[in-house]
């Protein structure tokens, strides 16, 4: 949620993604949705199951902490963060922002709580900035007199009366596209590159500076909605499909109208209707000039009872529709889904075949060519994430009903950005332990940032070692003042011991001794079978594992080299294996190390570079065996100056001092010096070389043989991202 300024953070969600450089190009031309195979769920997921889903895709469950959450919200069309805290079962609130009007919880009036609240959730229209707008390139979505422009105002000043610790804010992804020019500002500051967002940060930034705001990307995955990105917690999930829901709808009970009389006016404004459309299709190129529709009485408005009753400019546009479908993707019968948006224009409607859909709108009539059904009222409310069942929908309108959901957010929006605040404030709590054998190095998962360890924000991590000194155990605080606890594994009952959370990985480097290394794989079994809970290993090694009877060892694995020199200046290599109790095949093990071993070599923030350590050579004159050693390396590598095309390096602690494309396979007594590109000659700072940041572990307290110890010890960053995102999906 960011660094608090002068109060703690807040956070501002967003339904659409940041900017970025492919965005930025004209969005009226995304017309339609990816239609990239998606893995799809066998029915219609219920509310409650898609919030615990995502719980555990994050990693999360929920706390013992019983305290209440004093939460209000405001504009938020559905109430969706009440019922997305009802799902998640936070306690009840104490009060609520409803002004004079009756209290969503109690059924009464209740009082504006005197006390600022912890959370407030809020919305502003968002139809002046919706890319399904087709006056949003015409009008400036923030122009003074914009229905958006005049309730983010009111948003502000709700805000500041409440003056809660978080607030999150939600609109759609066009407010980030530039609009027309800002008839509001003066005309010296008139910019058409400036969005709806970038007026919306600078009034926050302006009237709630004690905060800091992010704005943050949220798909509507698992449900069937879909925006370009599909957040981390939720892109394991199968997505649901819009044909469930179209099932669910009911039939239309309009038909034939009761007069079969010719309606001579409905028809001539039908034919203008579709004459128009037909154009408009041909211009954006959905359709050819040479395309020829079919029969008036064979068309989709002639034959579907959904459509009959409908305005003659709805059935033009379905009819025309129809044809954009089969021209784009053939015969309907091979198509699971064939879905469009009769309440937009042609040249702009969306489609679909995947059964995924865009944004739902308050005025979206979606209708399936294949089912011949509308999508009811009802179903745009359940499409959202809440279950009709649970509540009382009866009395209102059809259009009532459908302005709330086309105002509202989707349950999986809300559990997704709450999430992160209810971890936050204790009310869940992470569900995966990482106990990281560090074997003398590093805790390399610590020192990841989560590009390169995505799951670090849901993972628990300790440290275990088999062997301890108050020595070496006070080396791994002065590095991370926060370090996890360090447990000492030297018997089974020591590991029976260790808490832990509902999953574990066990990672970091395998004992050394075929002997330790059995016993190891033991007693995690059996730590697996009495403390009910799941369990992957995955260990680093010189060479492949060495066990006396693999049948009978209890385990499953898979092992895979990894050449250092692929992401570093060393020249050696280690192989990493995979451990489970699930029936996987060894060779599956093996290739998803391999996958995310070439996708980790993509990340160049964790490669290991030739940096020297920022110190001088010792002096000629020095005396001392380790400094003449230095010395001699040294000299052997200026005489290469000039004549090398590419980085040499000498083990100085190597009495022969050959030289070495790469940095041999370090030792705890290992000094290697380097000659980089331009002649420069001086030792090899080890931490930069592992593929870790200075700043990330602070080793300056230690003395060099410390260092050098712990160093030697520790395993390389790319080594390190590979293994915990490999071994996640495992678990």
């Amino acid at each position: 949620m960011g660094a608090p300024r002068k109060r703690p953070a807040c956070a501002k969600a967003a339904s659409g993604k940041q900017s970025e450089k492919a965005d930025e190009e004209n969005p009226k031309a995304k017309e339609e949705l990816p239609e990239t195979p998606t893995v799809m769920a066998s029915g219609m997921v219920t509310p409650l199951a898609t919030v615990q889903l995502l719980t555990k895709a994050a990693g999360l469950r929920r706390s013992d902490k019983s305290n209440e959450l004093e939460w209000a919200s405001a504009f938020d069309g559905t109430g969706m963060p009440s019922y997305a805290l009802k799902l998640l079962s936070v306690p009840d609130m104490s009060s609520t922002f409803n002004g004079s009007g009756y209290c969503y919880v109690h059924n009464h009036c209740c009082e504006v709580p005197t006390t600022s609240p912890m959370l407030l959730c809020a919305g502003f229209l968002c139809k002046s900035s919706s890319l399904q707008n087709g006056s949003r390139w015409v009008k400036d979505p923030v122009a003074a007199d914009s229905a958006s422009w005049m309730s983010f105002q009111d948003t502000m000043k709700l805000l500041q009366k409440a003056n809660p610790r978080f607030f999150i804010l939600e609109n759609v992804q066009g407010c980030k596209f530039p609009g027309a020019p800002r008839k509001r500002r003066a005309p010296e500051d008139e910019s058409a590159t400036q969005s709806p967002k970038d007026v919306f940060d600078e009034v926050i930034s302006k009237e709630l500076p004690n905060f800091n705001v992010q704005c943050i990307n949220l798909d509507s995955a698992p449900m069937a909605e879909q925006v370009s990105r599909i957040s981390a917690a939720a892109k394991t999930i199968p997505r649901q499909s819009l044909q469930f829901y179209f099932d669910q709808s009911s039939v239309a009970e309009v038909g034939v109208p009761e007069s079969q009389e010719y309606d001579g006016t409905r028809e001539v404004a039908y034919t203008q209707h579709f004459a128009t459309q037909m154009q408009k299709a041909i211009e954006a190129g959905r359709i050819p000039k040479t395309a020829v529709p079919k029969h008036r009485h064979l068309r989709p408005s002639s034959v579907c009872k959904a459509l009959q009753c409908m305005p003659p400019g709805t059935q033009a546009i379905a009819d025309v529709a129809l044809m954009i479908l089969v021209e784009k993707h053939g015969d309907l019968e091979n198509l699971p889904v064939a879905i469009a948006d009769v309440s937009q224009s042609s040249d702009r409607l969306k489609l679909s075949v995947t059964g995924i859909w865009g944004t739902i709108t308050t005025s979206s009539k979606l209708f399936d060519f294949k089912s011949e059904k509308l999508l009811d009222a009802r179903m745009q409310l359940q499409l959202l994430g809440i279950d009709v069942k649970d509540v009382m929908v009866t009395w209102l309108k059809d259009k009532e009903i459908t302005d709330m959901a086309g105002n509202a957010m989707s349950i999986s929006q809300c559990t997704q950005v709450l999430l992160p605040l209810l971890s936050h404030l204790g009310q869940a709590k992470k569900e995966i332990s990482v106990l990281w054998v560090a074997g003398g190095g590093l805790a390399s998962p610590l020192l990841l940032d989560e590009v390169a360890w995505p799951g670090k924000s849901v993972a628990e991590v300790k440290l275990v070692e088999f062997a301890l000194d108050p020595a070496r155990q006070q080396a791994r605080v002065l590095y991370d003042k926060n370090f996890a606890k360090v447990a000492c594994l030297q018997t089974s009952s020591d590991i029976m011991n260790v808490k832990c959370l509902a999953s574990v990985i066990v990672a970091g480097r395998a004992p050394t001794s075929k002997k330790a290394f059995e016993w190891f794989l033991k007693s995690w079994k059996e730590f697996s079978h009495q403390r009910g809970v799941k369990i992957v290993l995955v260990l680093s090694s010189p060479r492949p594992p060495s066990i006396s009877d693999p049948a009978s060892c209890g385990w499953v694995f898979g092992s895979h080299e990894i050449n250092w020199s692929l992401f570093s200046c060393f020249d050696t290599s280690c192989y990493v294996t995979i451990f489970c109790q699930a029936e996987q095949q060894g060779s599956n093990l093996a290739k998803a190390l391999a996958h995310e071993m070439a996708k980790i070599l993509q990340l160049p923030h964790v490669h290991g570079t030739n940096k020297h350590v920022n110190e001088q050579l010792p002096k000629t004159e020095s005396t001392d065996k380790k400094d003449l050693k230095i010395l001699a390396a040294a000299q052997k590598l200026e005489r290469l100056a000039g004549t090398a095309q590419a980085s040499r390096f000498i083990d100085a602690s190597n009495k022969s001092l050959p030289v070495k494309l790469g940095i041999p396979d370090p030792k705890k007594a290992s000094l290697p010096l380097s000659i980089a590109q331009d002649g420069s000659v001086n030792r090899v700072c080890l931490l930069e070389a592992l593929g870790y940041k200075a700043q990330a572990a602070n080793l300056s307290l230690l003395s060099e043989a410390a260092q050098q110890s712990i160093l030697a010890s520790t395993v390389p960053a790319a080594v390190a991202a590979t293994m915990l995102n490999a071994v996640a999906r495992f678990l």
